[in-house]
């Protein structure tokens, strides 16, 4: 990117030394923040998917495998490393099944995609339509619930089917092999477990925590816009993050 920009190494060294200290410090602590809460969401899910086992994920690990995978998604795509990091964890130093570890975090995951597809609809149409700062936030606030609607019912109805499909005639059609390892991962989203993450308000502190998280993301990259001295205003920068 930077050889066809034809961008030159003194040139990004002269962008980068306009940031002061405290510019640095700013920058560096809205990712650590952002990185704790993805980090409080995959324990909060992780803790009630494996509620039957004495000891769940601690914060100390659940942050540390979240920087991690943070560290990977700058060579390989965000939401695999992410995956990937926290399963090695799990198998290697916190004694987690490596499929409960992939499900939640996936399960985590889908309340940031949702939050970024809600918003960044929400300001293609206000930009199309030439709406103002006003109408723009409640358009989008209203597209973020909507959203947030949906994908409760999206999991409640794709839970319940999910916990049905292995009493089902087609799946005893299956190979015997492939139903007895199918079997007590279908059972499972029919159990109190799985009903846990369903429950309204646990799933609403989930995407919330996704929007504060989206909050600080833009925060941080109109503070990089601010100091490269772009002249871009807030609610551009906001704009331009979500499209």
């Amino acid at each position: 990117l930077i050889a066809s920009a034809k961008v030159r190494v003194a040139d990004i060294v002269a962008v980068m030394a306009r940031f002061s200290i405290g510019a640095c410090l700013a920058v560096f602590g809205l990712t650590l923040l952002n990185l704790f809460l993805s980090s409080i969401k995959w324990r909060l899910v992780m803790n009630r998917i494996v509620a039957h086992q004495p000891a769940g994920i601690s914060l100390p690990a659940s942050l540390y495998y979240t920087c991690l995978g943070a560290a990977l998604s700058l060579v390989f795509l965000p939401q695999a490393a992410m995956v990937v990091s926290r399963m090695v964890g799990s198998r290697q130093h916190l004694d987690q099944p490596t499929a409960a570890t992939a499900a939640a975090t996936i399960y985590e995951q889908i309340f940031d995609a949702a939050t970024l597809v809600a918003i960044a609809v929400a300001t293609l149409v206000a930009i199309v339509f030439g709406a103002g700062p006003g109408p723009w936030m409640v358009l989008m606030a209203l597209t973020w619930a909507a959203a947030g609607f949906a994908l409760l019912l999206f999991f409640r109805i794709g839970f319940r089917v999910s916990g049905t499909l292995h009493s089902s005639r087609g799946f005893r059609c299956l190979p015997a092999s492939l139903r007895a390892r199918l079997e007590p991962k279908l059972a499972w989203f029919g159990e109190p477990a799985a009903q846990t993450l369903l429950v309204s308000r646990f799933v609403v502190g989930l995407y919330a925590i996704s929007a504060v998280r989206y909050a600080l993301l833009v925060l941080r990259s109109y503070i990089v816009l601010r100091v490269v001295a772009l002249p871009v205003g807030s609610g551009e920068a906001f704009k331009a993050y979500s499209l």
